[in-house]
């Protein structure tokens, strides 16, 4: 009697262990760098079709967003997926259109762009260069898993403010203690001397 042989894929088991390496990667990262690279190649496995895609994080300091994470290769130059993460930006929406722009074909590629917000503020935004070998169906659940795994980055996102909030109030703590030792004395020369600096200057 034969006996069939089973179905083998060699991509699937390499899908299944970059997904399990990235998983790894994620559980143990370290600093915002690793995060989101790590939470990028996770999305990524969980797309189907994905070709390739990229993380954009906010600097405040320069009032722009750069590149934070890229998938699969970050040496690969992935620019031509700018335009899909600016619409997504300035739309603040989830959109799909075709390369080059348009709508795309029923079984066509598409890149899709997706904006992550906390507060009303724009904190990233994550594009994907999708095969259209899937159709409408592919680019819908591809929508999906973002809006799904965003939650992740909306939490890393509030975290940071939270850090950010609590060292700004231990600033004004430290200052408002510092006004009150100074009241505590009428005359300006208690005053001054009850500053550390002062004192180390009449020391000398």
């Amino acid at each position: 009697m034969p006996v069939s042989a089973p179905i083998y894929s060699i991509t699937d088991e390499h899908r299944s262990h970059a997904e399990a390496a990235a998983w790894s990667r994620f559980v143990a990262a370290g600093d915002a760098e690793a995060f989101c690279t790590s939470w990028l190649a996770l999305l990524a496995a969980r797309i189907t079709h994905a070709r390739a895609a990229l993380l954009l994080v906010a600097d405040d300091r320069a009032e722009a967003f750069g590149v934070t994470a890229a998938w699969p290769d970050p040496r690969r130059d992935l620019q031509y997926l700018g335009p899909i993460a600016k619409r997504a930006l300035s739309e603040r929406c989830g959109v799909v259109a075709a390369p080059g722009g348009g709508e795309p074909q029923a079984d066509g590629a598409a890149h899709v762009g997706y904006p992550i917000e906390v507060g009303g503020k724009l904190c990233a935004a994550v594009v994907f260069d999708i095969a259209g070998e899937g159709g409408q169906s592919d680019l819908q659940g591809a929508l999906r898993q973002i809006h799904w795994a965003s939650a992740w980055l909306i939490d890393h996102f509030r975290c940071q403010v939270l850090v950010l909030r609590e060292a700004e109030l231990g600033r004004v703590a430290t200052l408002n203690e510092l006004m009150a030792t100074a009241l505590q004395h009428r005359r300006s020369e208690p005053s001054a001397l009850a500053s550390p600096r002062v004192r180390t200057y009449q020391q000398k």
